[in-house]
């Protein structure tokens, strides 16, 4: 009996003492995970810290860099603007233009006795370029309705309706063959007329680079109509008209009506001495794609994808091409009677864009392109409407390669501006209306609303230099 009642006496003794190491072990644990978080949560205090400290740093320097000119990315490749594989890309959609015949409304008339000192100019919207609304405007009266014509044939050659061209998807991309045919032009000044389009087609242009001759020749497709001349002469008058060669002879003459500037061309076929026929349609019927040497007025036909051809014309130069391409657009986003938008042929097809940028152009916000033929080699600059109803309506255009090897022909002279000691602007829109930039003595301004855009246009237009040949 005595020793089992110490072996229980030794038992309790043995199960209290290990109560008590279990109290202090769970004390110890306890402890040590308090540590543990306390540890924790510092670190995360300092990574937050460190956090912000870093994004007051990363701000600082964003606020560094601005106030310093920015450098454009150059290209991965130098010259890879220029290599011979590349291929023009799909041509993207457009918009309308302004014209010198429309009324003068106070939108319209921007010009103040300060628009050459450009840089005190408080700067206008581009969107504030308008159509021209429907109203009375100074047109010249028309002539006297010429004698009826002799009927004419039911078909001319020319006025074929069955043609390889006649329906197709879309343009393609340029090929090459021989030499184009040329055109002549011929402007209408008579009876008052002053029309921006005459003095487009008027200009003796300082460069002529030779297309290499692709695709059809020069003809129509319309249908042939009686009466044009006479109903034309009720209430349109005559803008100009461009006369391709060949036999038949063809002719494509503007004509423009006073109330809402609404735009016919006229398609004329002269087949011999005594036959003449005539096809007419809207301007804002039709849309424009370039298909080597030619381009080609083109309707919707009935599936939406599909576009019929009405003409195709033939170019000699590229020059030439691309004051004819300018001046259709801009004569149809003037056209007030039917406006027409989300249009996909402002780009001419073949040319690159190797530079676009933001310009303040005579108080104007425009947008400056720099585009590059990917055939002829040829550079150009073309100011648009930056937005509103006329978006990317050409202002003006300007080639420069043949500027190219002369010294200082470019040059900065601020953050902002650009000097060009040559150019020969072609504008689409009345010479009220838009005054070009220039110094005192003759150079012409570019003002850029950025110094990024002001360096890449330099940057880019150096390495454009560079890698053109010379002629």
């Amino acid at each position: 009996m005595q020793f089992c009642a110490s072996a229980n006496a030794l038992a309790n003794i043995n199960n209290s003492h290990s109560e008590k190491i279990d109290v202090a072990s769970m004390a110890r644990m306890r402890q040590a995970i308090s540590d543990l978080r306390a540890i924790q949560d510092q670190r995360y205090n300092d990574s937050i810290a460190n956090q912000q400290r870093q994004q007051q740093q990363q701000q600082q320097q964003q606020q560094r860099r601005q106030q310093q000119h920015p450098v454009p990315p150059a290209p991965q490749m130098p010259g890879a603007y220029f290599s011979a594989a590349e291929q023009p890309p799909a041509p993207p959609p457009p918009l309308p233009v302004p014209d010198t015949r429309r009324p003068r409304t106070p939108d319209l008339r921007r010009r103040s006795k300060n628009a050459r000192g450009f840089p005190e100019m408080e700067q206008r919207g581009s969107w504030e370029r308008q159509r021209p609304s429907s109203g009375a405007a100074a047109a010249p009266p028309p002539p006297p309705p010429p004698p009826p014509a002799p009927p004419q044939p039911p078909m001319s050659p020319s006025f074929s309706e069955e043609s390889p061209i006649s329906s197709y998807t879309g343009p393609d991309s340029p090929a090459t063959r021989t030499v184009s045919s040329s055109s002549s032009s011929s402007l209408n000044e008579e009876n008052g007329v002053r029309h921006w389009s005459i003095r487009a087609f008027g200009m003796q242009l300082n460069s002529s680079t030779s297309l290499i001759q692709t695709g059809d020749i020069t003809k129509c497709f319309g249908p042939i109509m009686s009466g044009v001349k006479e109903h034309l002469a009720q209430e349109y008058y005559s803008l100009f008209h461009l006369e391709f060669p060949g036999k038949p002879q063809l002719t494509m003459l503007f004509y423009q009506r006073a109330e809402d500037h609404r735009t016919r061309i006229v398609c004329r076929v002269r087949s011999s001495k005594r036959r003449t026929v005539y096809s007419t349609i809207p301007i804002t019927s039709l849309q424009i794609y370039r298909s080597g040497s030619c381009l080609q007025l083109c309707q919707k036909g009935p599936d939406p994808d599909e576009m019929i051809a009405w003409a195709n014309l033939q170019f000699s130069s590229i020059e030439k091409m691309v004051v004819f391409f300018c001046t259709f657009l801009a004569l149809r986003g003037q056209d007030s009677s039917k406006p027409i938008s989300n249009i996909p042929d402002y780009h001419l097809c073949g040319e690159f864009e190797v530079f676009a940028g933001k310009i303040v152009d005579d108080n104007f916000a425009h947008a400056l392109r720099v585009f590059r033929d990917h055939e002829t080699k040829a550079v150009r600059l073309q100011a648009t409407v930056l937005d509103g109803d006329l978006k990317r309506v050409p202002v003006w255009t300007a080639f420069v390669h043949p500027y190219f090897r002369k010294k200082s022909w470019l040059r900065r002279t601020g953050p902002k501006t650009v000097y060009l000691s040559e150019l020969q602007r072609i504008t689409f829109i009345d010479s009220e209306e838009y005054i070009p930039p220039r110094t005192r003595d003759g150079k012409h301004v570019l003002t850029f609303t950025t110094d990024g855009d002001a360096t890449g246009f330099v940057y880019y237009m150096e390495d454009l230099i560079r890698h053109t040949p010379v002629r």
